[in-house]
C-alpha cells in the first residue's frame, strides 16, 4: 500500500493546516504527518485511507478529523496531543479496546466521536474530561456499563447506542447542558428484549432539571423499575424536549403528565407494562407528531380531542374503554391505530366501541386500524381519502350495511398507486358469525340482462336489472348462466314437467340444459335440453318425450343453452351507471340478446361493494394506470 508524502514548498514547519478533501478517485494508502510539528488542524474525510501516522505527539493539534475512511488497527494513545479539542474518526475499521489511559488526560478536549467502528471492551472512563461537550461511541462492540457522567457539566451530547452494554443508565443529575442522550438498542434481539442479560437494565434516572434536554432515547433495552415507582420519570419543566422514546422495555407505572411540553414532537412508550390512562394533557401539545402507547395495559378513554399536529397515533393492544374520537381537523394524520382493545367483562372493560368516524376529508391518511375491537358502524357514504391504502376492521361487530359502506367508500377513494389493503373479515356479534348478506358486487346469474351491439359498432351495452358494483377498467368474464340449486321441486303430469324453485331469471321460450352427467342420482326423465315456458318468477314448465306421473326434489344444474357466444368472453368494461356497463368486442355485426348471464370478475373472488361472511386480506401493489379490485372470499351463490 503506498504512502502519501506531503512536501510543502516552504518546508513542513510552515504548515499549520492539512485538508485532503474528498477526492475522486478516492485517496488510499497511508498518510504520514510526522514532519509537521506546527500542525493545528488535520482533515482527511471520505476517502479510502487505511492508516494515518505521526500525529499522536503533535501537541499543537486542536482539530483532528478522519471519518469515513478504511483505517484499521487500535485507536492510539492521544494524551500527547495536549491541546486537542476535537477528535472525530467515526465510520472506519478501528478495532480493539480503547483504554482510559489513551484519552486521559486531555485537558482541552470537547468532542470525541469514534462511532461506527469495531471497538471492544468497556467505554473508557471519561469522568475527568470536564471540558467534554460531545461524546459518541455508538455502533461499536462495547460491553460493560455506561461510565459516570455527573462530573461532565459541559456535556451536551452522549451517544452509546448499538453496542452490547449492560448495567444501568447512570445519574444525569446536574447535567444542565445535556441536549441529547441516546443509549438505545444495546444487545437488542427482536422479540427478546426482556431476556436476562439483554441490554441496559435498571430504571430511567431522574431527568428533573435537565432544561436543555431535547432528545432522550433508551428504547429496546431491558429497563425496569421498582414496583410502586414510575418507570417513566417526570418530564415536568423539560420545555425543550422534542423526543422521548422508551419503547420495547419492561417499564411499569403510568405515562406522566405532558403539560407544558410544547416542543415535544415524538413520544413513544409502546411495548412496556404501563398502566393508567392516556394523559389528557396530550390534547394540548401543539407540536406533537408521533404518539405511540400501544402494547401496554392502559385503561380509560382515548382523548376526545387529539392535537391537529398529529401524524401518527397508536394506542393498539391495550385495555381501553372508549369510542374513537372524531378525527376532524387532523389534516396531517397518516396513521391511526386503536386495534386490539377488546371487551373484558370481568374487568369492566368495554373495549374500543361505537362507530368508526367518517374518514372523508382526512387528506393525508394512509393507514387506519380498528380490528379486534367492538366497533359496530361506519356512517360515511362518500369516498375515503385517495391516500388511504390500508384499512383493517376485521373481528369487530360491524353490520353488513356498515361493511358495505366501508367497501364502497374505500374503493371510491381511488388510491392511484401503491399498496391497497383492506381486511374486514371475521365479522362477529357476541362471538358468533352473522349470516352473510349479498348486495351488489360480482353478479352471477343476473336475470333480465340485456345485451345490445348496434350495426357497425364493436361496443356492447349491458343493462342489468339492478346495481352491478363494477368499476371502469375492471376485467369481467361473461358466460352462460349456470344455476346449481337445491330444494327444487319437479312434478310431471303426463309429459309436462313443472319446476318450482327460487327466482330463476329465465325467459319464456328459452332453451335450458337440465342436469349434467355428474348428477347420477338425478332422475333421468327430468334431464335434457328443453325449451321452457315461464309461468312465474319461481316456476317454469317443459315437455319430456316420455309421459306419466313423476315427482322429484333435490339439487340440479340448470344452464342457459341459448346465450349467444358473441357476447361471451373476458372484457375490460366501462361503467356508465350502477346498472349499465359497456365493453368492446372484435365484431361489428348487430346483435341483441336478453336473459340470464353469469358475470364475474376475473380475480379469484369478487370486486366491488359486496359483503361476505369471511372477508380475507387483499393486497395489491400496482402502478397508477392499472385498475384494481378489492378481493373478498366468494361463496357459491344460488
Amino acid at each position: 500500500m503506498p504512502t502519501i508524502t506531503l512536501r510543502p514548498a516552504n518546508g513542513p514547519l510552515s504548515v499549520t493546516e492539512i485538508d485532503c478533501g474528498a477526492s475522486n478517485p478516492k485517496l488510499g494508502g497511508t498518510i504520514n504527518i510526522s514532519p509537521f510539528n506546527n500542525l493545528t488542524t488535520f482533515r482527511c474525510n471520505s476517502n479510502d485511507i487505511v492508516s494515518i501516522t505521526g500525529y499522536t505527539d503533535k501537541s499543537e493539534i486542536t482539530f483532528f478529523e478522519s471519518f469515513n475512511n478504511k483505517i484499521t488497527g487500535q485507536i492510539p494513545n492521544l494524551t500527547g496531543m495536549t491541546k486537542l479539542e476535537t477528535f472525530r474518526i467515526y465510520t472506519n475499521l478501528f478495532s480493539g479496546p480503547l483504554p482510559t489511559s489513551h484519552i486521559s488526560p486531555l485537558p482541552n478536549i470537547k468532542i470525541i466521536n469514534y462511532g461506527e467502528n469495531n471497538i471492544t471492551g468497556s467505554i473508557p472512563d471519561i469522568s475527568n474530561l470536564t471540558t467534554l461537550t460531545n461524546f459518541r461511541c455508538n455502533t461499536n462492540k462495547h460491553t460493560g456499563s455506561i461510565p459516570n457522567l455527573t462530573t461532565l457539566t459541559n456535556l451536551q451530547f452522549f451517544y452509546c447506542y448499538f453496542n452490547e452494554l449492560t448495567g444501568s443508565i447512570p445519574s444525569l443529575t446536574g447535567l444542565t447542558n445535556l441536549q441529547e442522550f441516546r443509549c438505545y438498542e444495546n444487545l437488542y434481539v427482536a422479540n427478546q428484549y426482556s431476556a436476562p442479560g439483554r441490554g441496559i437494565g435498571g430504571p430511567i434516572p431522574s431527568l428533573t432539571g435537565l432544561t436543555s434536554l431535547r432528545v432522550f432515547q433508551c428504547y429496546r433495552n431491558a429497563l425496569t423499575n421498582t414496583p410502586g415507582t414510575n418507570g417513566i420519570p417526570s418530564l415536568a419543566g423539560l420545555t425543550n424536549l422534542q423526543e422521548f422514546t422508551c419503547y420495547d422495555n419492561m417499564l411499569s407505572g403510568s405515562i406522566p403528565d405532558l403539560t407544558g411540553l410544547n416542543a415535544l414532537t415524538n413520544f413513544q412508550c409502546h411495548d412496556n407494562d404501563l398502566t393508567g390512562s392516556i394523559p389528557a394533557s396530550l390534547s394540548n401539545l401543539p407540536a406533537i407528531q408521533t404518539f405511540n402507547c400501544g402494547g401496554n395495559e392502559l385503561t380509560g378513554a382515548i382523548p376526545a380531542t387529539l392535537p391537529s399536529s398529529l401524524v401518527t397515533f397508536v394506542c393498539a393492544k391495550n385495555k381501553l374503554s372508549s369510542t374513537i374520537p372524531n378525527l376532524t381537523g387532523l389534516n396531517s394524520l397518516i396513521e391511526f391505530a386503536c386495534d386490539n382493545n377488546k371487551v373484558i367483562p370481568a374487568q369492566s372493560i368495554t373495549g374500543v366501541n361505537g362507530s368508526i368516524p367518517n374518514l372523508t376529508g382526512r387528506v393525508a391518511l394512509q393507514t387506519f386500524r380498528c380490528n379486534d375491537t367492538e366497533v359496530d358502524d361506519y356512517p360515511g357514504t362518500t369516498a375515503m381519502p385517495v391516500t388511504l391504502g390500508k384499512f383493517h376492521a376485521f373481528n369487530t361487530n360491524l353490520t353488513a350495511a356498515a361493511i358495505g359502506r366501508i367497501l364502497k367508500a374505500f374503493i371510491d377513494g381511488g388510491r392511484p398507486a401503491g399498496d391497497r389493503f383492506i381486511n374486514l373479515g371475521g365479522k362477529r356479534t357476541n362471538g358468533t358469525f352473522l349470516t352473510p348478506s349479498f348486495t351488489g358486487g360480482t353478479i352471477q346469474n343476473a336475470p333480465g340482462t340485456s345485451f345490445v351491439r348496434p350495426t357497425g359498432s364493436k361496443t356492447v351495452t349491458v343493462t342489468l336489472g339492478g346495481p352491478h358494483g363494477y368499476l371502469t377498467n375492471q376485467l369481467v368474464t361473461i358466460t352462460s348462466a349456470v344455476h346449481t340449486l337445491s330444494g327444487l321441486n319437479f312434478n310431471r303430469v303426463g309429459s309436462t314437467v313443472t319446476v318450482t324453485f327460487p327466482s330463476h331469471g329465465f325467459t319464456d321460450g328459452q332453451s335450458v340444459v337440465i342436469g349434467d352427467v355428474s348428477e347420477t342420482s338425478f332422475q333421468a326423465d327430468f334431464k335434457g335440453t328443453f325449451t321452457i315456458s315461464v309461468t312465474g318468477l319461481n316456476a317454469f314448465t317443459y315437455t319430456t318425450t316420455t309421459s306419466g306421473t313423476l315427482v322429484g326434489t333435490g339439487m340440479a344444474t340448470i344452464s342457459d343453452n341459448t346465450f349467444n357466444s358473441a357476447f361471451k368472453g373476458t372484457f375490460k368494461i366501462t361503467t356508465s351507471s350502477n346498472s349499465v356497463f359497456t365493453y368492446v368486442t372484435s365484431s361489428t355485426t348487430a346483435i341483441t340478446g336478453a336473459g340470464t348471464a353469469t358475470l364475474r370478475s376475473t380475480t379469484t373472488a369478487t370486486d366491488g361493494y359486496a359483503y361476505y361472511q369471511t372477508l380475507t386480506e387483499y393486497k395489491d401493489t400496482v402502478p397508477a394506470t392499472t385498475p384494481w379490485n378489492v378481493v373478498i372470499n366468494q361463496p357459491t351463490l344460488p
